[in-house]
């Protein structure tokens, strides 16, 4: 079985209400309407991480069940993910529910997916964010960004904060609803991310100047952080620690 945990949602029983949509839900067939990653060779992992393996935009799966703080889903019977809701939630179980599953699929002729630029939809396609993608579409293929006071409290606000490979950070500013700026931030300076002018570089130190100790470090405390708001599990937090440490 392979995790995929959440950011975005709160624990907590089901409604009776709640309750009788998941039951509904089970063993029916639905669709994706966004990115999410998961890990193969790790038992939990984040789809707000952005690492490993991306399951598509409109890939076909079946609900297999709707409880507690999960969903679990399988598009094939050897392979089943389920999304987790982290402690430092903000919605109801079938609130996440909508934002990641839907009857219709988004990918056929007439679906969401043909809404957005030819340009959004091959940045969809790809998981990427670039410049001039409304917050819809960058829902779409980044997923939604880790909710929290330090990273993104709420989507109706111009700057997001999303978690990525190796603990960096990129942040998606909006204005009149369109990307107008990225920064890839890690280890307390911005690198390159696609296009040379896509960050606006800021003091710091370079790269070359840290040292591999403090390096490491560095991203300790990055997933002390991400740990800390809810973005990943203890398990996730303690297997990079003995990795950073060489333990």
């Amino acid at each position: 079985m392979l995790l995929v945990s959440g950011c975005v949602a709160k624990h907590g029983g089901l409604t009776s209400a709640e309750a009788a949509i998941a039951a509904s839900a089970r063993g029916q067939a639905y669709y994706t309407l966004a990115n999410i990653w998961y890990l193969e060779n790790r038992p939990t992992t984040s789809h707000n991480l952005h690492m490993g393996t991306m399951i598509p935009v409109g890939t076909k799966v079946i609900i297999k069940r709707c409880s507690g703080a999960q969903i679990k889903f399988f598009d094939n019977p050897d392979t089943i993910y389920t999304l987790v809701l982290s402690r430092k939630s903000t919605i109801s179980l079938m609130e996440y529910f909508d934002r990641y599953f839907s009857k219709e699929d988004p990918m056929e002729n007439g679906g969401i997916f043909f809404r957005f630029t030819k340009a959004e939809q091959n940045n969809i396609k790809k998981g990427t964010v670039d410049f001039g993608m409304t917050k819809a579409a960058v829902l779409m293929a980044h997923g939604y960004p880790p909710s929290g006071e330090n990273w993104t409290p709420n989507t109706q606000k111009n700057q997001w904060c999303y978690i990525e490979d190796g603990g960096s950070e990129l942040k998606v500013y909006f204005e009149d609803n369109k990307v107008t700026k990225i920064d890839d931030i890690e280890l307390g300076h911005i690198r390159p991310f696609g296009r040379a002018h896509r960050a606006t570089p800021r003091g710091g130190k370079s790269q070359a100047n840290i040292s591999q100790k403090d390096s490491n470090a560095d991203e300790l405390l990055k997933y002390k952080q991400l740990l800390d708001n809810g973005a990943i599990t203890k398990e996730e937090y303690e297997q990079k620690k003995k990795q950073l440490l060489g333990l």
